[in-house]
Formats: structure tokens, C-alpha cells, sequence
């Protein structure tokens, strides 16, 4: 019987809890030793945002061939966003990159949102 995956991921090793509480022991040592403030320890995130995101199932007839699935055509556009904070609960605004030259007419972001436009949607520049 041919099965759709509904999970995939990796076993944990088993020295996990280990691995985690050394690695903040590190990163508390390394804060204290040089006499950082918690305002200059910031961290960074950022994930892209797709724009559609049909899904994988649609209605269809019982004992259908094929079945098409009607979308918009941008399955692949996306944005990418950055959220950052830093050690002492501040939050930066979110950061948007978003994938066009020209800025969008009639859109201001709210007031804890930066918009970038560029011709990619990534951090890499």
C-alpha cells in the first residue's frame, strides 16, 4: 500500500538536552566574560513567506484519470521577512523584502514593518 508521508524529520540524538544546556552555558559565559549589555545581544531570523500555497488535494469525480488544479500561476513568488530581538525583549520591526522594482501603489506598512523592494526576495545582498 502506497502511503502519503505525513511527517518527516530526524531523531534527536540522544545527548540532546546536553548539547542545548552547553551551548547557552557557552553563550552565557561568552556574554558575561566581555561585559556585553543585554541591549547589544541581538538575535536574527528570517523564512520567506510564499504568496499562494495551493494545496495538494482538490475534488474530483470517483475513478477520474487526472485531476487539474486550477491556480494563479505564482505558487513560487514569495517574500522574505527578518525578525529580530534583542536579549533585553526588544523587538526590531519586522523587515520585508519584496520581489519587485517599482514600489507597491496605496500600501503603507504598519508602523512596526520595513519595507525593501529589490529585484530578489533575499538576504543575500
Amino acid at each position: 500500500m502506497v502511503r502519503r508521508i505525513t511527517t518527516s524529520g530526524r531523531v534527536l540524538p540522544s545527548n540532546t538536552i546536553t548539547i542545548v544546556k552547553n551551548f547557552f552555558n557557552t553563550c552565557h559565559n561568552v556574554v558575561n566574560k566581555s561585559n556585553f549589555s543585554k541591549v547589544k545581544v541581538i538575535n536574527m531570523d528570517d523564512t520567506c513567506i510564499y504568496l499562494d500555497f495551493p494545496s495538494n488535494y482538490t475534488y474530483a469525480s470517483k475513478g477520474s484519470k487526472g485531476v487539474k488544479a486550477n491556480t494563479t500561476g505564482g505558487e513560487r513568488a514569495q517574500i522574505s521577512s527578518g525578525f529580530t530581538a534583542s536579549a533585553d525583549g526588544y523587538k526590531f520591526p519586522i523587515f520585508l523584502i519584496i520581489p519587485r522594482k517599482n514600489y507597491l501603489p496605496n500600501f503603507i506598512p504598519p508602523d512596526n514593518v520595513v519595507v525593501h523592494y529589490k529585484s530578489g526576495s533575499t538576504f543575500n545582498k
